[in-house]
């Protein structure tokens, strides 16, 4: 529909260049009405307003402030300098034109959903446009301290704000703040690699946030496509409290749509919604949410992501992509001839490129390469509008044929025992591969709805030599083997209704690394260093870092052997140690994590 139309029983959104737009759907479900899609043209935008040729429509970027000119705005509009809900009605034979702006109390309910606190707050704002504008009198409504706008070209912007605020460039100080907002577009479909602050690449951002914004407690960002910019994303892996645009968005237009109504927002719009408001409003969000999501799944070379895959796509009407096969068709070679005629660096290279061009778009299945997790970057990109699944298939039942980086068992231990701990912290869900393809695709489609596995996650964490149990000194150490050893721990769990996970490795760093990326996907570690315990400062500072509740366990009683071994570092910062109790170690380890971790949820 064009501005050209005139109708006073129109309802719809204006803007210059509109696209793709939520709102015709949010106005389905929140009203009784048309809701159509309006461009106009900049030089026609004031004939439009001045016409008034709607009973109500929302106005988007760029028109929200010319819009403030061809209205009677209420005094929250009034405050922030722009409106994006007009309502039009006849009085006494003429039209009066009342100008609102619901995005504060949008952006008030983003921040309330996601417990983000402005009282007291030290607020930086990136950006300075009109969405600045509505931030930055919403953080002052809601009592922040103080706001810091920054942009590329600072100036004062005469915001109507309680609280002080400063206009700094990006080359200036800004990072020591409590609350990180962005306004600005960057990170937005289709740049969606794009991130407004941050520097580096995976690891390197997150050390950014820890380093840099060292009070940061909360992250806002109005986009919402991707669901998750790369701001929000990093932010939530450093626990801190974050949130994406869709909710701003979402209950805007619920506020809007009451104004269609007729309906007065009153004082305090937000804290007046009743139970039925907030679980339509809810519903909405998870509708959107679902329309747009991509289901990624992960896992081992040959434990069926992509034939359960192709069954969710056509269960749930979705596009299926595996990234395999986009490697094939744009390099002309499929992944295993690239490892081995041109090495697995370079064959890394050019599947990054697959899974940027799979991660773009939403509502797809998308089968990931079973490396494609090795890369930070690609984990990041995939989660961003993504929700992501470890299909763990028992190693027995692998396929590995024309695999070449798993083909051989012990190629194929040493790869899963590798990558295990980064498919756990990856994923949003675990789905056990012990049934055939329609019940895992069932599965996968059951745990849409679900914010995560109930059962406990437990990780089994054994350092140097342990992977030679029943050779290694068998009258220290016993006859019985690994394997036996994780049989025992399976047992248990399965006893106690836990998970449990394994890493085994001889190597320092790769024991911190595989700490470090249980954070926030393990609730426990179970922890047996082996030779390290008596040397490595670094597994204890390691263990500090993720705060994950752990377990030291020895196999022997190393409390009574050579003096040397008689020093724990990692001692100092678990629960409990258990020594000389053999193998039953573990699984006593695995029952007292499971009652100490209950105990704490009661």
């Amino acid at each position: 529909m064009d501005g050209k139309q005139n109708n006073k029983n129109t309802y719809g959104l204006v803007g210059e260049k509109l696209g793709h737009s939520f709102s015709p759907l949010l106005h389905s479900r929140f009203g009784d009405y048309r809701y159509d899609l309006i461009e106009v043209p900049k030089d026609r935008i004031d004939d439009f307003f001045k016409m008034a040729d709607f009973a109500g429509v929302n106005v988007t970027i760029p028109y929200k402030e010319v819009a403030l000119k061809h209205c009677i705005p209420d005094e929250m509009a009034k405050a922030i300098g722009c409106v994006n809900t007009l309502v039009c009605k006849e009085a006494s034979g003429r039209k009066e034109v009342r100008g609102y702006n619901t995005d504060t109390y949008g952006f008030e309910y983003m921040a309330g959903r996601a417990g983000i606190d402005m009282k007291g707050a030290a607020v930086t704002i990136l950006g300075s446009g009109g969405t600045c504008r509505t931030a930055a009198v919403t953080a002052s409504r809601l009592g922040a301290a103080s706001i810091t706008v920054v942009s590329r070209h600072p100036s004062d912007m005469g915001l109507n704000t309680a609280c002080p605020v400063k206009y700094v460039s990006y080359d200036d100080d800004y990072q020591n703040c409590e609350v990180l907002i962005n306004t600005t577009p960057v990170g937005m479909y289709p740049d969606i690699g794009g991130c407004p602050v941050l520097t580096g690449k995976g690891q390197e951002e997150i050390v950014d946030i820890i380093n840099n914004y060292v009070n940061l407690k909360a992250v806002m960002d109005v986009v919402y496509n991707p669901l998750r910019t790369r701001l929000v994303y990093n932010a939530q892996k450093c626990g801190i409290k974050a949130s994406g645009g869709l909710p701003m968005l979402v209950a805007q237009g619920y506020f809007a749509s009451k104004l269609f109504a007729g309906y007065d927002l009153g004082y305090d719009p937000v804290g007046d919604l009743t139970d039925r408001e907030q679980k339509l409003i809810e519903e909405v969000t998870a509708e959107i949410e679902d329309s747009v999501s991509n289901i990624v799944l992960y896992g081992m070379p040959g434990s069926g992501k992509s034939s359960a895959g192709r069954v969710v796509a056509q269960k749930l009407g979705l596009e299926f992509t595996d990234t395999d096969d986009i490697f094939t068709t744009d390099n002309q070679m499929t992944p295993g001839y690239c490892i081995t005629h041109h090495g697995e660096e370079e064959f890394r290279r050019l599947e990054k490129q697959a899974v940027y061009k799979a991660a773009q778009s939403g509502k797809k299945v998308i089968a990931t390469g079973g490396g494609v997790v090795l890369d930070p970057e690609n984990r990041e990109l995939l989660a961003l509008n993504g929700r992501t699944f470890f299909l763990n298939r028992k190693l027995s039942e692998l396929a590995t044929k024309n695999r070449p980086l798993s083909e051989g068992d012990e190629n194929l231990k040493a790869l899963y025992y590798k990558r295990l701990p980064i498919y756990l912290s990856s994923s949003e869900t675990v789905i056990d591969v012990d049934t055939d393809v329609k019940g895992v695709a069932q599965k996968i489609i059951d745990g849409l709805h679900k914010t995560g596995n109930s059962k406990m996650r437990i990780l089994v964490i054994n350092g140097p030599n342990l992977n030679m149990l029943g050779i290694r000194e068998p009258d220290i150490y016993g006859r019985q083997t690994y394997e036996d050893l994780i049989r025992s721990c399976r047992q248990k769990a399965d006893e106690i209704g836990v998970e449990v996970y394994f890493y085994q490795s001889n190597h320092e760093g790769d024991l911190v690394d595989i700490i470090q990326q249980s954070y926030g996907t393990t609730d426990g570690i179970v922890i047996n260093p082996g030779a390290y315990t008596h040397t490595s400062v670094a597994l204890l500072d390691a263990l500090k870092c993720v705060g994950i509740p752990a377990i030291e366990v020895h196999i022997s009683d190393v409390d009574s052997r050579e003096e040397f071994r008689q020093v724990s570092y990692i001692r100092s910062y678990v629960a409990r140690t258990i020594s000389g109790h053999g193998l039953a170690g573990y699984t006593e380890a695995i029952e007292e994590l499971y009652r100490r971790m209950s105990e704490k949820e009661r």
